[in-house]
């Protein structure tokens, strides 16, 4: 008995919706905006923010005022200001010994706020593996 009354109020209120949609245009309307703003907000919950790691493979050309310089064999340049902590201890990059020698460098790039409050992207190395 409890499944029939529920199902004429279920009934019940879907006509009523249908009802009030198709006769009040400015419900229909306002009901859209609000489902498109509940997805919208749901959207932006879920999706992650995370940032796929790239590899390039270029010689290091040594450390300079906080960056880590690196050129590849097309002459392309890459500067990283920033060093996973795992990654430093397996290769101090501020000591001359690796000038030179060739890596294959994995990195990210994030996006930082410099002290203008103006948004900048800075790449970081997140594991070195050095080429013979």
């Amino acid at each position: 008995m409890m499944c029939k009354v529920s199902s004429r109020i279920i009934k019940s209120y879907n006509s009523k919706l249908i009802y009030n949609l198709f006769y009040y245009p400015n419900l229909k309307l306002k009901t859209m905006k609000t489902l498109l703003t509940i997805v919208a907000f749901i959207s932006l919950i879920t999706v992650k923010n995370t940032q796929d790691n790239l590899t390039v493979k270029a010689a290091f050309d040594g450390f300079e005022e906080g960056y880590y310089y690196f050129s590849d064999t097309d002459d392309n340049t890459y500067s990283f200001e920033e060093i996973n902590e795992e990654t430093s201890k397996k290769y101090n990059l501020t000591e001359e010994k690796y000038i030179g020698k060739n890596f294959k460098i994995t990195y990210k790039i994030v996006t930082k706020t410099d002290e203008y409050d103006e948004e900048y992207e800075a790449y970081v190395i997140v594991n070195l593996e050095m080429e013979e």
